[in-house]
This record gives structure tokens, C-alpha cells and sequence, in this order.
């Protein structure tokens, strides 16, 4: 069957409103062919109308045209699964095509609906669905997807995010910085191999090529800065080369220098070069102060940097960990057109030097090309405004923003506190309940309620709130039913509920509705509220449910199975995923003993349906406090004094390690060398490679140079003197070997 099939008729497309008005012209006197002219009907399709009208009974809703095909899935349903593709891809944990096929035929396996076999046979839905599906939700379309580190996607939240504005907040209070004097500062690299642009060939061509310099390019990292009035300063090259030659420069961006080391990245010495650059441009001094957010990378946060800062007038913000890829302005709107006209010259330089490789030496002559072209005073300032730096708006950022870290969004256990377990409120479940005499239910009742007897809050108590043996039996709550936990989900707006159920059915109990569980006595002086956090702990205090009273049925709690802890932490990923929305519910949840079912219908003890019973959203596990690793990053004003000394005090504490660690190496390093053995071989290894320096030793027996030694031959070390000597030319051989000019010395 094709999937596009063209219409080749318009029957079965009036709208019923047409309908309707023919029927009234009809009803009038008027002939069913005269009505149907009237409204460009066809005169069958009228009088098909006219006889279902007629015999249809009061209330019943007559339609018209063409039943659509049986579908697996209602529009509910299918409404349900969008909303849950559109949630996965919201948190960067989309589903494929593929997926998404296996995700229907999982759902309808589950829900025990009707499908095709086919589905069953291959355990996939088919690619008539899928595409069904994905035309009769427009909101839906097939991207390819942006590569998102863990770090980056997990880090950016509100905790690391808010931090960050209060510091910009006390700076920009603090110094009254204009638009002028705020400064971004960003380091990105250029390589000799390019991304070629697109070109126009023919059609049908599976691969098409373009020349580049290699296989692989060697880098030259650039340091780009910025002001939010759009202006920016000359860039700096830092090349992979040791020895750094002024030349390298000659042909970039007018005002711009550059500088060396080994591997091309910017490193301690080079950012302070830079610094003393930035000063030059930006007329940073102590009576012109200037902001310059940047990176918290180690070669900007030393504390030769923080001084010159300090004395310069330079105020230092860093950005959280992770965070560059949102809160900075050369990241959002500058580097990408940037690294594209620079592709662009690349791809032009290629052009016109044929079959000669580009260099390092040529990337300042390609910079000096793209950098006027990508660094706009549009592009700069378009960078500040969307990441909220200026004009200063620390709400530039929604809920759609922070929706990645929603997998790891889970309490930090250095910051949380543990808390004491209490019964009262039910607020902090504890994990177990400890009767007393004067209170053997084990409840702290609110101070507001009066107690209760024992006999009134055995009625009004749920059953696993106390030991059996606190509750006389009765005759009419005998053979109780367990029953299974439901996670139980509102059709129209996903929410989750969990019912963990006991049934009696000869014990009849008036109860009031509450829409998350606990339906109390409509006369019960024990209900109180609770926080919606309390409804998920894993004790068996906690119900939830949506039914009205029965007369035949009456549900108490039950003791949670491990089974039933399980489901029940599936019930507080669906609830506080942020899908229910608890402010729309009439109440909150009551305690009671009792409530019901009737509006349910007799099936209602299965899943509802909910694509997150079949795969539920994923989360991380809980944190561990480890202090293993590299120490955290945190967004701050490096230029204050207390963050300053901080800083300061472990770099001092660094070099004193790095001290210790010397000389303990160099102390057993002599104590090794001491009457040790060597051959030809392992002393040129020390560092006589020359013929000069084989010059310098030789035997002190018999005056012969090492350079005239024999291969593999083994000389030894004096202990005291530290001179060498053939092994065949001193009488005793081992670790403790005197010379005899200092056994001489020593009997003198």
C-alpha cells in the first residue's frame, strides 16, 4: 500500500456543519436533491444522513465520511507516546527511528493490544506505522543530534548557573562597569587540515572529494577577546614550537603577537603574556577598572596571573565548570562563524597554491582573512545578550535549558544534611515505628489534634502503620486479599500514582475522595496534610490512588514487598520528573484508614497506560562523596582577596611538595651511587655521549681513558673520592670499593 496515497475523489470531505443545514432544508418541504445542490452535496450521501438521523436515538451523534483504518494505538495513547519523545529528547537521551519502533511493539505487548503479526515476528513496529505516526504528529520531526559531553549536558543547572549571576550581580554592582569595560575572553584552536565546503557536482555520486594539506593538521591555538559593545582586541597565536621566532606573526590580524611551547595550548607563561596584551588595548589601570570573565582553566587561575590582575585593575570572573558551552559569549556567537570563514580561506588558499601543504607558518595569513569577517559588532554583541552577561538578565535561562541534567538531578552528599526520622506529618518516614506505652501506635500526633484513644486510632490508622498484634481482630476484616503495587497514570496528563492494596469486602466505611490516595472518613479528625515528597518514601506508610467510595470495597495499606520498593521509586521518577503539576489537585494527601475503588472499572488493578511503565526515564545513582581526583571547579571572582590567598596558599603548598619530593629523590640517588658498579655502557647513559666528556674519566690505576675501554667493560666508583677505575685493575671487588690514594689518605 503507498503511503502517499492521492485523494482522487472529494467524497467523504464535506464537513457535517453542511450536513446538518441540507437536513433542516429537507425538513422544511424541501426535495433531498434541491437541498444537495444548495450545499454541493452529493444527493446520496444527504439521504445516507437523512435515514442515520432519523433512526439514531436522543443524544446519539450522527457522522459522516469515511471510518478510518483500525489503529493499534487511541489519540490519547499516541498523544501519550509523543509527549514522552519529546521529554527523552528534551533530557539528550532521544530515541532512534528503531527505538521508537520498539518502544510501540513493547507498549502494545504490554497493554495486550490488538496489532498486526508481523510485529510480533520481527518485535518491531512497522515502518507504516512509524510513518503514520510521525505525519499525524507534525510537532515531531527526525534531526540529527548535536554529540553532548556527560560533563557538559549534567553541569549546567540552576546550582551551578545561579552562582555565577550573584557574582556578575556584586561585580556590576559593586565596580558600575559599562559595556565598554566587560570583556570575554576565549582560547580555541586552528589546525592546518580545514573542513572543506560544500561544493556543487552531479547527482548520483556516492562519495565526493576535496583536497586538504594531510591526514591529520598540526594546531595553533588563538585567544580571542571581547567587549559587549562589540568591539575586539588584536588576537594572540600560541604555535607548538619551543623556540618562537617574531616572523611567525608577519602576515596575521594588525596588532596581534604570538608566542611558543611544546605542545601549542595556552600554558601559565603565555597567559600572562596575553594579560599584558589585554592591558595595552583595553586601558585596564587601577582607576579604570575592567571585567574579564573567562574559563577556570589552571593556566588562567595562577597566582602569578592574579597578582598582575590585581595590580592591573583587572577583575577576574570565571565561569561554573561546563558551563562555557551556554554563559559564553565568544562560545554562543563568535567562535562558530569564526572557525567557518576560516574553513572558507582555507579552502581558498588550497585554491591558489596547488600541490604545495599548508603550514603553521600560514594560519596567521588565514586568520587575517576570516577574523574581520566572523567578529561583527552583530556577532559580539548577539554573544552577551543571549547568555544573559549584558544587558544583565540572570532569567535568560528556562526549564527547557536545565532539562539535561535532569538524569543526574540528585542532592549533593557533601551539602545535604542528614536528617532526624519523625513520624509527625509523616514528613521523613522512619524505618521502623517504636511503640511506647503511652503511645503505642508509634505517632507523633500534631499538637493542634487531640489525641486519640488506642481503639480510635486502631480505626483510623492504616494497618502497616502498627504491629499486627496492636489490632484486635474482627470478625467482618477477615481474609484479606493482597494485591499487586499499580503504578497507576492519568491518560491526558501522564501522572503516576502508585496503590499499594489490601482488599476486604465485608466491612463497609463512608469515605471522601482525595485525588492522591489517602481517602479519609468524611468525619475523620485525624486527616492532615502532607508534602508531596513524603508520598514516596519506601516505608509502607504511603498511598496513593484517584477512586471515590465503595460500599462493597474498602482498601487498607499493606507492608511494602521488595518488589513493591522497586515500583514504588518508578512511581517517584514518573511523579517528580516534573510531569504533574500537584498545584492543579483540589488536596492534598490525607491520612486514613480506608478507601476505595468504585470509579474504576474492573481493570483498573492493571498499568495504566504510560510509556514510562515500559521504559522509564533514566536516572543516575545516588552521589558518592569521594575526594579522590582533581578538586572541583566553581564559578568566582578570583581577584578578591579571600580567593586570592586560597589560590595562593596552594600554590605554595604545591611547590613545597614539589621541594620535599626533590630532594628525597636526589638523596637516595646518592645513596645508590655509592660503590656502585657500571659498564661502558650504562655510563654514557649518564650523559658521556661526546668523545669530550669520555675524555674526562679514567682509570686512576693505570691512567687509561675510558674512551679507549673495551665494550662492556666494567668499571667501579669509589666510595669516598667518587673516581673511577677498571674493575681488573682494583684489588677488591664490591660495593665498598676504596681507592688507594684515599686508603692512603686515611692511614696518614
Amino acid at each position: 500500500m503507498p503511503r502517499n496515497r492521492q485523494r482522487k475523489t472529494y467524497r467523504g470531505t464535506k464537513v457535517l456543519f453542511l450536513y446538518e443545514q441540507a437536513y433542516e432544508e429537507v425538513s422544511k418541504g424541501r426535495s433531498i436533491r434541491a437541498a444537495a445542490r444548495m450545499f454541493d452535496l452529493c444527493h446520496v450521501s444527504l439521504t445516507r444522513y437523512k435515514q442515520k438521523k432519523e433512526n439514531a436515538s436522543e443524544g446519539q451523534i450522527v457522522t459522516m465520511g469515511y471510518n478510518p483504518a483500525s489503529k493499534i494505538f487511541t489519540k490519547d495513547q499516541e498523544d501519550l507516546i509523543c509527549d514522552y519523545l519529546i521529554r527523552t529528547a528534551d533530557i539528550y537521551f532521544g530515541l532512534s527511528p528503531k527505538e521508537v519502533r520498539r518502544l510501540a511493539f513493547d507498549l502494545a505487548k504490554h497493554f495486550h493490544l490488538s496489532r498486526p503479526k508481523s510485529w510480533d515476528y520481527k518485535e518491531l513496529a512497522s515502518e507504516d506505522w512509524f510513518s503514520g505516526f510521525m505525519k499525524r504528529h507534525p510537532e515531531l520531526s527526525i534531526r540529527c543530534a548535536q554529540a553532548t559531553s556527560l560533563s557538559r549536558a549534567t553541569s549546567f543547572n540552576r546550582n551551578n548557573v545561579e552562582p555565577f549571576f550573584n557574582h556578575l550581580a556584586t561585580v556590576l554592582d559593586r565596580y558600575k562597569f559599562e559595556p565598554q569595560d566587560i570583556y570575554n575572553m576565549d582560547e580555541t584552536g586552528v589546525t592546518t587540515v580545514h573542513k572543506p565546503d560544500r561544493i556543487v557536482t552531479r547527482k548520483g555520486m556516492r562519495q565526493v572529494g576535496a583536497l586538504t594539506s594531510g591526514e591529520r593538521g598540526t594546531l595553533v591555538t588563538i585567544t580571542v577577546a571581547v567587549n559587549a559593545i562589540g568591539n575586539a582586541i588584536p588576537v594572540m597565536f600560541v604555535f607548538p614550537r619551543v623556540n618562537y621566532k617574531p616572523h611567525f606573526v608577519r602576515d596575521g590580524p594588525i596588532g596581534c603577537i604570538g608566542a611558543g611551547n611544546k605542545s601549542g595550548w595556552m600554558e601559565e607563561r603565555e597567559f600572562l603574556l596575553f594579560l599584558k596584551h589585554f592591558v595595552i588595548y583595553s586601558n585596564a589601570s587601577l582607576n579604570h577598572k575592567v571585567l574579564l570573565a573567562l574559563d577556570n582553566h589552571p593556566s588562567h587561575i595562577t597566582i602569578a596571573a592574579l597578582d598582575y590582575c590585581k595590580s592591573n585593575g583587572i577583575v577576574m570572573l570565571s565561569f561554573p565548570p561546563h558551563c562555557t558551552h551556554k554563559l559564553q559569549p565568544v562560545g554562543r556567537s563568535v567562535n562558530g562563524p569564526l572557525k567557518k570563514a576560516i574553513n572558507s580561506a582555507c579552502t581558498a588558499w588550497m585554491r591558489s597554491h596547488p600541490g604545495r601543504p599548508m603550514t603553521i607558518h600560514d594560519i596567521p595569513y588565514i586568520v587575517n582573512i576570516a577574523y574581520p569577517i566572523a567578529l561583527t559588532p552583530k556577532n559580539i554583541q548577539g554573544g552577551f545578550r543571549v547568555t544573559g552577561i549584558y544587558p544583565y538578565n540572570r532569567d535568560i535561562f528556562d526549564e527547557m535549558d536545565y532539562n539535561p541534567s535532569f538524569v543526574t538531578d540528585r542532592p549533593d552528599p557533601v551539602l545535604t544534611k542528614p536528617v532526624e526520622p519523625t513520624n509527625e506529618f509523616c514528613t521523613v518516614a522512619p524505618p521502623a515505628l517504636s511503640p511506647s506505652p503511652s503511645d503505642p501506635l508509634g505517632c507523633n500526633w500534631p499538637a493542634e489534634i487531640s489525641e486519640p484513644t488506642h481503639g480510635e486510632r486502631v480505626n483510623h490508622l492504616t494497618a502497616n502503620l502498627v504491629d499486627s498484634s496492636y489490632i484486635e481482630p474482627q470478625a467482618s476484616t477477615s481474609h484479606a486479599e493482597i494485591l499487586s503495587l499499580d503504578i497507576l497514570t492519568n491518560q491526558t496528563t501522564g501522572n503516576a500514582f502508585a496503590s499499594i492494596t489490601q482488599t476486604t469486602k465485608s466491612r463497609k466505611t463512608e469515605t471522601s475522595t482525595n485525588t492522591l490516595g489517602y481517602l479519609a472518613s468524611s468525619n475523620d479528625p485525624l486527616a492532615f496534610d502532607k508534602p508531596v515528597e513524603s508520598l514516596f518514601s519506601e516505608t509502607p506508610m504511603i498511598l496513593m490512588n484517584t477512586c471515590h467510595n465503595s460500599p462493597n470495597e474498602t482498601l487498607v495499606t499493606n507492608h511494602l514487598l521488595e518488589s513493591e520498593v522497586t515500583q514504588s521509586k518508578k512511581a517517584k521518577q514518573m511523579v517528580l520528573s516534573g510531569a504533574v503539576d500537584y498545584q492543579a489537585r483540589p488536596s492534598t494527601p490525607v491520612m486514613g484508614t480506608s478507601y476505595s475503588m468504585e470509579c474504576l472499572p474492573s481493570s483498573s488493578r492493571a498499568v495504566h497506560f504510560s510509556p514510562d511503565v515500559v521504559r522509564p526515564l533514566p536516572e543516575a545513582p545516588p552521589r558518592k562523596n569521594s575526594t579522590r581526583g582533581r578538586k572541583k571547579g566553581k564559578s568566582a571572582i578570583y581577584t578578591d582577596t579571600p580567593e586570592k590567598e586560597a589560590i595562593r596558599k596552594a600554590h605554595e603548598e604545591k611547590l613545597r611538595k614539589k621541594n620535599a619530593e626533590g630532594v628525597k629523590k636526589s638523596l637516595n640517588k646518592t645513596k645508590n651511587t655509592k660503590g656502585k658498579k657500571i659498564n661502558k655502557q650504562n655510563l654514557k647513559e649518564k650523559g658521556t655521549d661526546s668523545e669530550s666528556d669520555e675524555e674526562k674519566y679514567f682509570c686512576i690505576v693505570c691512567m687509561e681513558a675510558y674512551s679507549n675501554s673495551k665494550s662492556n667493560e666494567i668499571w667501579i666508583q669509589c666510595s669516598e673520592c667518587h673516581e673511577w677505575a677498571h674493575e681488573d685493575c682494583t684489588p677488591q671487588i664490591g660495593f665498598s670499593y676504596t681507592c688507594h690514594n684515599c686508603e692512603s689518605n686515611d692511614s696518614d
